[in-house]
Formats: structure tokens, sequence, C-alpha cells
């Protein structure tokens, strides 16, 4: 009677399944390794041809800039790795000096946004406190600093050798995401080259984005830009891109159950 009241365990396995989402995943050495060296190559080709690379980010900015109507003050020539010199254009940055009501303002706006999506969203709790203390540092700054921020040059070259660091491990980060989920050779060049093309891409559409919210609002959002349109904003599109990558691979799959 009290055998039958317990339902029988099942024997221990000797060994961890896979997870679900990995048990039809073939892999493949020669495939990976392929993967891999093609993005080493495309790594080399990037830190080689970054000063082109980044004149081409530059000179799609400053399109943007004309397009969006922020005004330019001129260019600088932007210092990056291995002594190459890049033209990037000047915007100019809201100086509280002449508008001492525009800090206060920008401040209490953006802390009041932060706090109401604390209030509502749980999951977004730990991130808008760490946005809160980087907003209270800038504004901090600002207030303190007797010297102010005439202009965006010091965030754009920072921006500019940051993004091209990232652009170098793009192709590996790809690859190794890519190489293990994809059955194909073509679906995995193909994500290898095009993930590394958006971010340049992208990269000069944030950093117009960030220009012009520091014409008008001024350098207490700085650390709060970068933060979260730099570094976080790249690894946002790397998690969308494997959210693609995954969805091919199964549909690739599909077809191959399918076919036999």
């Amino acid at each position: 009677m009290a055998a039958g009241l317990w339902p029988k365990k099942r024997p221990r396995r000797p060994f961890l399944e896979l997870p679900r989402g990995l048990r039809f995943v073939v892999f493949e050495p020669v495939s990976i390794l392929t993967t891999l060296l093609t993005a080493a190559a495309l790594s080399l080709a990037i830190a080689r041809f970054g000063t082109l690379l980044l004149t081409f980010h530059e000179g799609l900015r400053e399109r943007m800039l004309a397009w969006t109507g922020i005004p330019t003050s001129g260019f600088a020539a932007v210092a990056v790795f291995g002594g190459a010199v890049v033209r990037s254009p000047i915007t100019l940055v809201a100086d509280y000096a002449t508008l001492p009501w525009l800090l206060a303002t920008v401040s209490i706006a953006v802390a009041a946004v932060f706090c109401a999506i604390y209030a509502y969203s749980h999951l977004s709790r730990s991130m808008m406190l760490a946005a809160l203390f980087l907003l209270l540092v800038s504004a901090a700054d600002s207030l303190l600093s007797p010297v102010g921020k005439g202009d965006s040059n010091f965030f754009s070259a920072f921006w500019l050798r940051c993004e091209l660091v990232i652009w170098i491990l793009t192709p590996w980060l790809v690859a190794m995401l890519a190489g293990i989920v994809l059955p194909t050779w073509w679906a995995r060049l193909l994500w290898i080259m095009v993930v590394p093309a958006y971010s340049i891409v992208w990269s000069a559409v944030r950093l117009t984005f960030c220009a012009g919210l520091l014409f008008y609002a001024g350098p207490v959002l700085m650390l709060l830009l970068w933060s979260a349109f730099g570094i976080l904003a790249e690894l946002l599109s790397l998690c969308l891109f494997y959210s693609l990558i995954v969805y091919q691979a199964s549909s690739l799959y599909r077809q191959r159950m399918a076919h036999g």
C-alpha cells in the first residue's frame, strides 16, 4: 500500500544531458576551425584598415549631423592606435555658465524619468540605480568643475578608440556564437561579415544622437550616454544578432530534417 502511494524514482544517469536546444546541433571541428580562422582574418583586416573604417565612420556622422541640423565648430585630429590620425567633426556642448538653469532642469527631469521606471518596472531597478548614480556623479562634476566642456572632442575621441577595439573583437564573438549553432558555412560567413558592418554604421548613428543630446542638454549626460549608448548598446545589439542567428539555425535544421 505504501509503495503505491509514492512514485518510483527514475534512476540517475551517469552523465548530464545537453540542453534541449543543443541536442540536434552537430559539432563539426573542421567547420568551427574554419569559422575561427575567418574571424581572425577579418579581425586582422579591421585592425589593419582601422583608420579607413574610422574615416568612413566620421564621414557618415558628418552627413548625419548636417541632416539633423546639429551645428559643428570645425574638425579635430583624433589620434588612434598605431599613430594614425582621423578627422573628426566637433560639435558644441551646452554651457552651464551661460545657461545656469539648464543643469538643474536636465538633472531633475532625467532623475524623475529614472525614478518612474524604477517604480513601475521591477526588472530594471538595478539598472536604474546605476543610472541614477552616474547622473549624480556627472551633476556633481558639472557643478563643482570650474572649467566647462565647450565641445564634444574628448567624448568623440574616447568613443572612437573604444569602438575600434570593439570592432576588432566582434568577428571573434560572432564566430563563437554562429560557428557552433549554424549548420552551413555560408550562414556563418554571412553573419561574421554582417555584424561588424552593422556595428560601424550603428556606432555612427549612436554617436550622432549623443552629440545632439550634449548640444541641447549639456555635459551632465556625458557619462550616462557613454555607458548606455556605448558598450551596453553594443552588447544589446550582439544579443539581438544572436537571437537572429538561433532563429536562422532552427530554420535550417528544420529544413534538414524535412529533407531527411
